[in-house]
C-alpha cells in the first residue's frame, strides 16, 4: 500500500515538473516603450515612425490621467476609454535568431491586438 501511494504521488508530480520547465532565457520588456493615445491608421506596421511619441514604462495606464465621471460607469471604471497605441524595438541576439521566442504581457486591457514586425498575431 505504501509503495502504492508513492507511485500515486510520483505520477502527479511528474506533470507539475512538466509545466515548470524552463522555457530559456528571460528578460524584462517593461521600460522604454512609447505611447501614442488616440488612433493611428497601419499603427501595426514594421516600419512607423514613432519618434514624437510619449515615452514610457510600464505598468501604464493612460486613463487615469483623466477625470472621473459618473457618466462613463460602464466598465471603464468612471475614466474615459478609447484607443492607444504602444510600440517597443526588441533586439534578440544573434544566437537566438530561427528560434521560437515567448512574449507574456501579465495584464493588458480589453479589445487589445498584438503585432509582431508587421504582422498580426492576435487579439483579446
Amino acid at each position: 500500500m505504501k509503495n502504492f501511494f508513492l507511485l500515486c504521488l510520483a505520477a502527479l508530480l511528474v506533470p507539475i515538473l512538466a509545466i515548470s520547465q524552463d522555457f530559456g532565457r528571460r528578460s524584462l520588456i517593461n521600460d522604454d516603450w512609447s505611447f501614442h493615445l488616440g488612433d493611428v491608421k497601419y499603427g501595426g506596421r514594421e516600419y512607423l515612425d514613432s519618434g514624437d511619441w510619449e515615452k514610457v514604462d510600464l505598468p501604464h495606464d493612460w486613463s487615469v490621467r483623466h477625470h472621473a465621471s459618473p457618466e462613463l460607469a460602464s466598465c471603464t471604471g468612471y475614466l474615459p476609454g478609447g484607443i492607444g497605441w504602444y510600440r517597443k524595438e526588441l533586439d534578440l541576439p544573434a544566437a537566438e535568431k530561427g528560434q521560437k521566442v515567448y512574449i507574456y504581457f501579465e495584464g493588458v486591457y480589453n479589445k487589445s491586438e498584438v503585432f509582431i514586425n508587421g504582422k498580426w498575431l492576435g487579439k483579446r
